[in-house]
């Protein structure tokens, strides 16, 4: 059989190599071969550029490989190598060398020797120190590409025990923290805090499980928790103390936007549930807060708390829920009074922390030192630049690198909440959480807030904020900026202090509103699970457009180029509905209504979304599915039956009913997802003795080669010249009927 097995991938392997030569190529790809050497025949390939080996059984290369002097790409991952092969160093005009996937656990000094290589993969070998040497390698590419195979320098997946933040950097930033870590080896050691995570919905008893965890004390008369609040906590694992910084949630359903800013990575999660508690999501409230986890901080480990058994039995399918969420840890049955299940939640939470790899994260003990005198300062925030200066006091040599590390260290453990995505406010880090989260509950819960429908300003936050810790317009205008940072408020246009908190509008629509539904152009979301901040954040990002006091908790009305535009969430039904009416170009506006709703779904991971389009006929109404119809039309499906009307009724007309210009549509689509060939393809049929068009073609093909050999540096770049051009040839060429 292994005889056999041979002759098999020799045959394949000669048939590689007589068409290559065949077709004059410089390609030779001999991957997932099953090879344990080279054969010698391919050191006669002097012509080629790129050698791809990839997906065999190599332990190591033959010193021949330097007579392939042109190679410029090498790929040797997933083979059985223990040392990296001096002999590759040869090779003059290597350019990208990928030899991750095996089990090299040093890198040698003469990797300086590779002067021209811009693309170097290491990843998942057993590599626990670099040389010096790699900071001769200045040709690398930029490490700023999604595109793994495309970074310049990648370590991922190594012995290195470093903060993934790390990886993110360019590779002299990477190198360079790196050997910081490394020349103070004797005086790092990990980083061995967390956050625990504690949420749930209101009254469920939270703060009460908390403290007997902690304190093993019970309070019948414990007061609701309003924003979040923090304390410290610590277990022994593997004899070493881990810290805690627990982070209890309120419950109110307004803040759960603001989740995503304080949920993070490095993190166990407690979701607390009652059995007989007021379930806002019907059946589903488990599944609520785990897609919530999911998409905030994925594959976080979560234990379910089953609070107040000593009241009411539990009823909750634990077996479908683990398989549909692995970062399940398991289900505690917990009573606050009794302390029934304590000590199992207490070692629930002990296993959860072998889950958190980053614990083992080694720093230099500056960073320690840096964030003691942190917490020392007793102040509630402090600029950027602040911050700067108080590293470099306490280490002169430490990087801009190893400063944005410990900062984002720091906000994943809950020590300080850093905020720099806004550039209003990016400037600023609060080294006290709960300063701000208090301020933006008491803000919210304000009754003032809710008497005036939702409106609040600037002097009003004066009145309601402690004049203490908010003393001046300083403070409370960074509070209400973050506030628009959460999508929780926006400021009214052409006011000087007005803002509208969506969450604490008026329940009911407003009394004069009245709603032509004749000649509608309608859309629908279905959701398995609704949360509220959706159509909150909605009305937050389209406040310019709302009709003066066309707004209410679950509905609003916009106003956009001639076009009435009615939106609701029905909580209890898990849907939005879309009406559009008026004589402006309905299609465009739902269009765009659309594109809002889809960047809010993307924020919030495993949140299961079907979209319909709602038809009438005769005063018979039909539903269609919308991701249906676009699945039909992509296997050229011409019709789809629709039961309600009894007939076959085009997919071209009912797509073209609510999306403009159809056409554009469907190639911009393609576009999007750089299926460019496609794009050609239907343009030339159209279009077949365009000149501009066949430059296009000649260019993607010129260009596609380039990113095949690597000989492009910035790939977006050059598909974004191809895209825009197509973009504006497709716009200026292609109209509606």
């Amino acid at each position: 059989m292994k005889l056999f097995k041979f002759f098999k991938s020799r045959t394949k392997f000669d048939k590689i190599i007589i068409e290559m030569n065949r077709n004059k190529s410089n390609i030779l790809d001999l991957s997932s071969l099953g090879l344990t050497v080279i054969p010698r025949v391919v050191f006669k390939q002097k012509h080629i550029k790129q050698l791809f080996l990839n997906g065999n059984r190599l332990s190591k290369i033959s010193s021949d490989i330097e007579l392939l002097t042109k190679l410029e790409t090498l790929d040797i991952s997933d083979n059985e190598l223990k040392y990296f092969p001096l002999e590759i160093l040869r090779l003059s005009n290597l350019k990208r060398l990928d030899i991750g996937n095996n089990n090299i656990k040093n890198l040698p000094k003469e990797i300086k020797n590779f002067k021209k290589i811009k693309i170097l993969n290491l990843t998942n070998n057993l590599i626990e120190e670099i040389p010096e040497e790699l900071n001769n390698l200045t040709k690398l590419k930029s490490n700023r590409t999604e595109i793994e195979w495309r970074k310049g320098l990648n370590l991922r997946g190594n012995n290195l025990n470093i903060p993934d933040e790390v990886f993110y950097n360019e590779p002299q930033e990477l190198i360079e923290f790196i050997l910081e870590i490394q020349k103070e080896k004797n005086k790092s050691r990990p980083w061995r805090e967390c956050k625990l995570i504690v949420i749930g919905s209101g009254s469920v008893g939270k703060t009460s499980l908390i403290k007997r965890l902690t304190e093993n004390d019970y309070d019948p008369n414990e007061t609701i928790t309003e924003g979040i609040e923090i304390k410290n906590w610590s277990l022994i694992k593997d004899g070493y103390k881990v810290h805690l910084h627990i982070w209890d949630f309120g419950g109110q359903e307004i803040m759960h936007a603001t989740h995503k800013y304080f949920m993070t990575k490095r993190s166990v999660y407690l979701l607390v549930v009652n059995p007989r508690s007021d379930d806002r999501y019907g059946d589903s409230e488990i599944d609520y807060w785990l897609k919530l986890i999911s998409s905030y901080a994925p594959n976080t480990p979560v234990i379910i708390a089953i609070n107040k058994i000593d009241i009411h039995k539990s009823d909750y399918g634990k077996g479908a829920l683990k398989d549909k969420f692995p970062c399940i840890i398991d289900f505690v049955e917990t009573s606050c009074i009794t302390s029934e299940g304590v000590e199992i939640l207490k070692e629930l939470i002990l296993k959860s922390l072998y889950k958190i790899k980053e614990l083992e994260n080694v720093l230099p003990a500056s960073y320690f030192k840096i964030k003691e005198k942190l917490e020392l300062t007793n102040r509630d925030f402090i600029k950027y630049y602040e911050y700067r200066e108080l590293c470099k006091s306490v280490d002169k040599d430490i990087t801009e690198t190893g400063m944005n590390v410990l900062v984002q260290l720091l906000n994943d453990v809950g020590i300080m909440l850093n905020i720099r995505e806004n550039k209003g406010i990016e400037d600023t880090q609060v080294l006290n959480p709960e300063w701000i989260t208090h301020a933006v509950y008491s803000i919210i819960n304000n009754n003032k807030l809710k008497e005036n429908n939702g409106i609040i300003r600037e002097n009003d936050v004066s009145k309601i904020l402690d004049n203490i810790k908010y003393p001046t317009s300083k403070e409370r205008n960074f509070i209400l900026e973050t506030m628009e940072y959460f999508e929780l408020c926006y400021k009214v246009p052409d006011t000087k202090d007005k803002y509208l908190v969506p969450g604490s509008f008026p329940k009911d629509k407003p009394i004069n509103f009245k709603w032509n539904h004749e000649e509608l152009l309608r859309f629908q979301y279905h959701y398995d699970v609704l949360p509220s901040s959706i159509i909150s954040r909605f009305m937050v990002k389209n406040h310019m457009h709302i009709k003066k006091n066309m707004y209410w908790r679950s509905g609003v009305v916009l106003e956009i180029e001639n076009t009435s535009n009615l939106i609701i969430a029905d909580s209890v039904e898990k849907k939005i509905f879309i009406e559009i009416a008026g004589y402006g170009n309905k299609r465009s506006v739902l269009y765009h209504i659309r594109q809002e709703f889809d960047k809010i779904h993307h924020t919030i991971a495993k949140l299961n979304i079907k979209q319909f389009i709602p038809i009438v006929r005769n005063q018979i109404a039909a539903l269609v599915d919308y991701d249906l119809l676009i699945l039909m039309e992509s296997k050229q499906k011409d019709v789809v039956f629709i039961a309600e009307f009894g007939e076959d009724v085009s997919i071209r007309s009912l797509l073209e009913g609510v999306e403009e210009r159809y056409e554009k549509k469907s190639l911009k689509r393609l576009i999007s997802i750089n299926k460019f060939k496609e794009v050609f393809s239907i343009l030339n049929n159209l279009f077949k003795d365009d000149n501009n068009l066949v430059m296009q073609l000649s260019r993607y093909n010129a260009i596609n080669s380039k990113i095949i050999t690597g000989e492009i540096d910035d790939i977006n770049t050059e598909q974004n010249k191809i895209r825009a051009a197509l973009l504006n040839f497709i716009d200026e060429n292609i109209y509606d009927d």
